[in-house]
């Protein structure tokens, strides 16, 4: 079961396509003759997906494109509303717009991010998108829109997600028709992906496919060269044209170019977020890793291990991040600094990702890291910084010991260390994550007050980074300071495009201040977002049935069972209410199926001996 919004009866319905065809000119060709047809009732959009061509966001980047004057003229305030969302998209934009929300993570230096974006974190600008483009469809209308994505098997693994969630969260009342042109052999993956949300339909056309087009490698290689020169001087430009000048070397038989551009776009992506994106150019660049130990290579070998690594790790590649690290940088680098840091992202992989955690390695590997920095020829300041570093590393390390006093001590001797060594200006990111780190120590060690103060410091120092307002947020609601609790839940979903935590986290603390018609929605919207998230369905169950609206609950239970059908509790409550319902059949089910996941638990076992009771007529 794949719970989505359900379109009122006579609503028209999302409508998906896929078009297996050779690719070429003759397929776009009946592409755009079906979206001239499509025009006469509604808006219809032809989209080159293919990430080669168009980098991360094909397709996409040129749908938003061609809605922004209507935007910017006709509905500013939606513009205003998602300027991050747009300016991921079309990174042009930043010429001119700054978007309102900028945290430090966003705007550290290389040298200075020392810390990667959550891997969801690029998964919230497709439901903002969406958020945008279904507000705007009501604004303009209502008419019917349509869409063809050409290459459809050549997107961007984000672009990808947009379209699945466009269709399930709003292909139904925005009467969408998407059509998605794929190579023969793709429809029937392709069609899989979007069978649960839409009526999926599979064509297959026999068209002749297009040769690719033949390019003068002299030329290619003129191009790339003019193109080169000036987009190396703006990281802007670096971004929106690192896929194309990897295509012109790549034509022009100039391998070693083509090596440093698919880097260039690895580390850009991997900065932003975009870790899937960056993972389809891993390979590539670590089969030609040697190309880097040149003097005049634009990334150092530990830069691109770096990079690589956190590719690999962040994908759920553990063993290749490790494989990585090992064979290509600690059994290869030298320099002091760069060992050091191999060493602290080794020791991490021990500490917190590989399966069998082993906490003495990990701590033996950040002892010696703390010696190659020892060793390093540093100025003082960068001496200090990168000690910091690793000490932060051992405080986590001290944490999963057991150890919080320790660790919280050994995070303001960090703190205070670089307040004392480096000018105010420099690592702010760092310190706030300092700060950030010693909270958590403390909330997870019930210190709320001290959390509070540590966490009011971080987010002094970076005001626009949401996660800090929704752990904020938490705690407050922990201490029953509601008022406290809902604000910073409010500012976190207005500093970020949307995510499931947040908003179910509002409804947990506008269920409790009594307001049951905003904690539904708040809940409506996290299963929105998400539906696979079965806490969320199990609350908003739980809310409908202490509302009396038994049938309601019931189908929130159904999909909470649905989405995490081992969890025995969830089965529990389900009992409970089918038992009110008057069915102890599938009560009994249910608590059978609980006890079965939890055997000895006291109170499943009541409740199975009360169903079994009422079952047989028998008092309880």
């Amino acid at each position: 079961m794949q719970p989505s919004r359900r379109p009122s009866s006579g609503a028209p319905r999302a409508r998906v396509v896929v078009l297996e065809a050779r690719r070429g000119d003759a397929r776009r060709d009946r592409l755009e003759r079906w979206a001239r047809a499509r025009r006469t009732r509604g808006r219809a959009w032809v989209l080159p997906c293919d990430t080669e061509t168009g980098g991360v966001w094909a397709g996409v980047e040129e749908w938003i494109r061609d809605l922004l004057p209507e935007l910017e003229s006709r509905a500013p305030d939606l513009f205003v509303a998602h300027d991050g969302e747009l300016t991921h998209v079309v990174p042009a934009l930043r010429t001119r717009v700054r978007p309102r929300h900028v945290s430090l993570t966003d705007a550290a230096s290389a040298d200075e991010a020392v810390r990667n974006y959550a891997a969801d974190r690029v998964r919230r600008i497709p439901h903002g998108l969406i958020d945008l483009l279904s507000a705007w469809h009501a604004r303009a209308g209502r008419g019917r829109w349509a869409v063809a994505c050409d290459d459809f098997d050549r997107r961007g693994a984000v672009a990808g997600q947009l379209f699945r969630h466009l269709v399930r969260r709003r292909g139904a009342e925005m009467g969408l028709t998407l059509v998605l042109a794929v190579e023969p052999g793709a429809g029937e993956r392709t069609a899989r992906e979007f069978a649960p949300y839409a009526r999926v339909h599979r064509v297959r056309l026999h068209v002749p496919g297009g040769p690719e087009p033949r390019v003068d490698p002299d030329e290619a290689a003129r191009s790339a060269g003019e193109m080169e020169a000036w987009v190396k001087r703006d990281t802007l430009h670096m971004r929106m044209h690192a896929h194309t000048l990897a295509r012109l070397w790549a034509q022009a038989g100039r391998p070693e170019r083509v090596t440093y551009w698919r880097m260039a776009e690895l580390g850009m992506l991997t900065q932003l977020g975009y870790y899937e994106d960056a993972a389809r150019h891993a390979a590539a660049v670590e089969a030609d890793l040697a190309r880097f130990d040149r003097a005049d290579a634009p990334y150092s070998r530990a830069a691109v291990v770096n990079k690589l690594y956190t590719v690999y790790l962040t994908v759920g590649r553990v063993t290749d991040a490790r494989d990585v690290l090992q064979r290509e940088g600690l059994d290869v680098l030298t320099v002091p600094e760069e060992r050091a840091h191999a060493l602290y992202q080794m020791a991490m992989l021990h500490a917190r990702f590989l399966p069998a955690r082993d906490l003495p390695l990990a701590e033996r590997c950040l002892r010696d890291a703390l010696a190659e920095i020892e060793r390093a020829e540093l100025e003082p300041a960068d001496r200090h910084f990168h000690t910091v570093f690793l000490l932060n590393g051992l405080a986590y390390v001290r944490v999963r010991q057991g150890r919080p006093a320790d660790a919280t001590e050994m995070t303001l001797d960090n703190f205070a260390r670089l307040d004392d060594h480096l000018p105010p200006e420099r690592h702010r990111l760092h310190r706030s994550v300092l700060l950030y780190n010693a909270a958590q120590v403390a909330a997870q060690n019930g210190e709320h007050e001290t959390a509070l103060r540590y966490l009011g410091d971080a987010m002094a120092m970076d005001p626009d980074y949401s996660e800090y307002y929704n752990d904020r947020g938490s705690i407050h609601l922990k201490l029953g300071r509601l008022d406290e609790a809902e604000a910073d839940y409010r500012r976190a979903i207005e500093l970020s495009a949307p995510y499931v935590e947040v908003w179910h986290n509002l409804g947990q603390c506008l269920s409790r201040a009594g307001r049951a018609a905003e904690a539904e929605a708040a809940y409506e919207r996290a299963v929105d977002l998400d539906p696979e998230r079965a806490q969320a369905w199990a609350a908003l169950a739980a809310l409908r049935r202490a509302q009396g609206r038994s049938e309601a609950a019931l189908e929130a239970y159904d999909a909470a069972v649905a989405t995490d059908p081992k969890n025995p509790f969830v089965l529990a409550n389900r009992a409970a209410l089918r038992l009110e319902l008057g069915d102890p059949d599938g009560g009994l089910a249910d608590l059978d199926r609980a006890v079965a996941l939890a055997p000895g638990h006291p109170g499943l076992l009541r409740n199975r001996a009360i169903a079994l009771a009422a079952l047989e007529g028998v008092p309880a």
